[in-house]
This record gives structure tokens, sequence and C-alpha cells, in this order.
């Protein structure tokens, strides 16, 4: 058997990734206007198509699995999104918004947030025969860059610019605004909970990775200096944990309370930009795309406190130690 798992090469540019919930799958949507999804071959360290998914006519940039699985809601840059089954069948379609859409978001299994450019969030049920949103809301006037549910699943945390938005989802005629926070001099563009839920974490476009609490609303408590340059995209490993990618091409870790830089991960050969991480469900396999036809994979193993992609370096004591 390989000690690596095989890229896969696609026919047209992808824009974004994201791992099944629940099995060896990962979906993929691409400048084609298709959503691609590929199975992990049983046995083998290598990934093959199993469905093309046809339903936008421009290209598919956000891509995102419901809880279970079962459906994948997806946003185009004809402003669309479309909620298909995993064998392909399209459930709901519709155009959601005026200006370009910049993030996507499972509230429930039929229910789906929508952010876009300009600061609209809209909130949609694909049981709505009408096709209109349930709530829609403007209390930004910039590119929204991320969406997360909160713990309690009632509300969502939401990045733009250099503030932090909570914000209630579960009032019937509004979605109502809790807190938003002072605006720091940085734009955030991915966010995560750490630390049980209690903190929340971003990447920004000058390089930083902060750590903020939620009570009081949206205070830095912390910054980790990690990169000259923007940080599109990281994902969470554990609680304390994460995976970042930069703009130079490198993937590193990082360590939440106490907030320290850890390793580097993996490096581009070409320096080319890490646009998007996916992380499976099992933790152990780590995906990225970059502004290429690519969808490169690193095998994340834990061997005696040492974390490594598979790839035999000289050990050390690791970053990872506490694990």
């Amino acid at each position: 058997m390989k000690d690596t798992y095989t890229s896969i090469e696609c026919d047209s540019l992808i824009f974004d990734i994201e791992f099944h919930p629940k099995v060896d799958m990962i979906g993929a949507g691409n400048f084609d206007g298709n959503i691609i999804l590929y199975k992990r071959k049983e046995d083998k360290k290598e990934f093959k198509k199993k469905h093309i998914i046809q339903n936008h006519d421009k290209a598919v940039k956000y891509v995102c699995f419901s809880k279970k699985g079962k459906e994948i809601l997806a946003a185009s840059s004809d402003n669309s999104c479309s909620i298909t089954d995993i064998s392909g069948v399209c459930i709901w379609k519709n155009i959601c918004h005026k200006n370009s859409i910049s993030s996507i978001l499972y509230s429930s299994n039929h229910t789906f947030i929508t952010a876009d450019e300009v600061g609209y969030i809209k909130h949609w049920d694909i049981r709505d025969n009408t096709k209109k949103p349930i709530h829609k809301m403007k209390c930004f006037n910039d590119n929204i860059t991320s969406m997360l549910m909160d713990h309690d699943e009632k509300s969502i945390i939401i990045t733009c610019g250099g503030q932090l938005g909570l914000f209630d989802i579960l009032y019937k005629k509004n979605i109502t605004s809790n807190n938003i926070s002072n605006e720091y001099n940085d734009e955030f563009l991915c966010s995560n909970l750490m630390v049980h839920n209690s903190k929340i974490v971003t990447t920004t476009l000058n390089g930083n990775i902060s750590i903020f609490s939620k009570n009081p609303w949206g205070y830095m408590e912390g910054k980790i200096k990690a990169s000259k340059d923007a940080i599109s995209t990281f994902v969470k490993f554990d609680d304390y944990h994460i995976f970042f990618g930069t703009s130079d091409g490198y993937i590193k870790t990082a360590q939440i309370k106490p907030n320290k830089l850890g390793e580097t991960f993996s490096k581009q050969n070409n320096k080319e930009s890490i646009e998007k991480l996916a992380i499976n469900k099992n933790k152990n396999l780590l995906a990225h795309i970059s502004n290429d036809y690519s969808i490169n994979f690193h095998q994340i193993e834990i061997n005696n406190s040492i974390i490594s992609n598979a790839i035999k370096k000289k050990k050390k004591k690791s970053f990872f130690h506490d694990l």
C-alpha cells in the first residue's frame, strides 16, 4: 500500500471542497458548474469519482453537506443556490441574492442561511413553496466572510470586515442581532469555535490568528502572528489545535490556550496559495486546494505523540505532544 494518498486531478478549476460527515467521501465545486463527489476506494489510498451533479450553469463557489450528509447545499457565481440529495436529485434551486454570495450554512435539516458581499443575510426554508426567504437582514455594509452555527444551534456567528456578530435565528419574524463587536483593524476571513465552544478563533487578512471571548462578546483575548500574508482557511483538529493554510503555500499548525505557533505540516513546491482546507470525520486526513485543478491529500498520523503527514521526517518533540 502506498504511503500517501493520490491527488485528484479534475477537469476544471476547483473552488471549494468539503468532506462528507459520515462516510469516506469528498465533494468539490468546480468552474464548470458541477458538484463532483469522490469516494475513497476500500483499502486503498485514493478517491474515485462517484457522481457528477450538474445543477448550475456557472461556477460552484461553495459546497456544504447537511449534518447527516444526505443532502448537499451549493452556491454558484450566478447567485443561485441548490440542494441536491446524495444521489444527485435536485430538491430545491433558486436565485438567492442580487450580489455575489460569499457564505452558506445549514441551520437545520430543512433550512439554510446565505450571505453576500454587501452584507445581506437571508434564511431559507426549502419547504416554503414561495421560495422567498423566511428572514432577511442587513446589519453590515461589507462582504460577509464566514458564518458558523453556535453550539446551541439557536444562533449564528458572523464575521464581516473586522467585526464579529451574534444573531438569533429562531424568531419567526426576523433575525435578531444579539451582539456586534467593536471593529478591529483587520479583516476576519475564516472562523470556528474552540476550547469547548467558549472561544471564537479567526484567521485574518493580515496573517493573524485571533482569539475572542464570547462573554464579554467579541473581546480579543490573544493573537498569534502566523503569516506575513493572508490566512484564508483553517480547520479545527480538536478543541485546542488547528491546521491553517497560507498564501505562500504552507500548511501549518497552531495551538489555542496557550496560544502558540506550531510546526510546518506541509509545503507546496510551487508556493501556490492554500485556498481551502478540509478535514475528514476521523481527523486523520487533510485535503487542500489551490488555484488549480487538483485536490491534494495529507495523511495525519500521531505516533508516540508525534504528528506527521506520513512523509518520513526526523522525529522531534511535537507541538501536539500533549494529545
